[in-house]
């Protein structure tokens, strides 16, 4: 006997901006940029903004989409994205008025910058393109040029209050990044 298999073309997943997200200050994506900003609130939560004004842009987009298709899944997927843009909005606030939230965070960026680098070292050496760790550690802090992908910028900005804020009524959710590789 032959069984069925449903099969889908899922589409490569994409990790740029959207084509209207021209207001969105690029730095706000730099490990580097994001790791100095301890400082001024002011200006990390306006770049902040942006880019989550930037992606209620595109929520509305989709929503409009998926309500002229009837896709009623998609339809449910564009509210939990609303929610989305509001924990992110919780987060920017937390850091544009809590002073160890801001070192926490731009620390945190620190401590993935290094990462970054030490990834990209070990990697050159699996392609002997470098020598042995122990023979030339790579500059920890010259992660100048690493960037987050939206959605990790995003997932970041989603749980900072709630780290923060022990009576955050998200602490009781567990937050997991998902999409499909290809």
């Amino acid at each position: 006997s032959t069984n069925f298999l449903p099969t889908a073309d899922v589409p490569l997943a994409t990790f740029a901006l959207p084509a209207g997200a021209a207001e969105i200050d690029s730095r706000v994506l730099s490990v580097d940029w994001l790791s100095r900003q301890d400082g001024d609130a002011t200006m990390l939560a306006g770049a902040l903004e942006k880019f989550v004004g930037a992606y209620d842009a595109w929520v509305v987009e989709e929503k409009r989409a998926a309500a002229d298709a009837g896709e009623r899944e998609a339809l449910a997927l564009s509210k939990r994205a609303e929610e989305w843009s509001t924990r992110m909005r919780r987060g920017i606030k937390r850091l544009g008025t809590d002073a160890n939230a801001r070192r926490a965070f731009a620390t945190a960026n620190s401590a993935m910058g290094a990462q970054m680098v030490l990834t990209a070292h070990g990697k050159s050496i699996a392609r002997g393109g470098a020598s042995a760790p122990q023979d030339s550690l790579p500059d920890m802090t010259a992660f100048g040029g690493r960037d987050w992908r939206p959605f990790q910028l995003a997932f970041f900005l989603r749980v900072v209050d709630g780290m923060c804020d022990v009576k955050a009524t998200d602490r009781t959710v567990a937050d997991v990044i998902w999409f499909p590789t290809g």
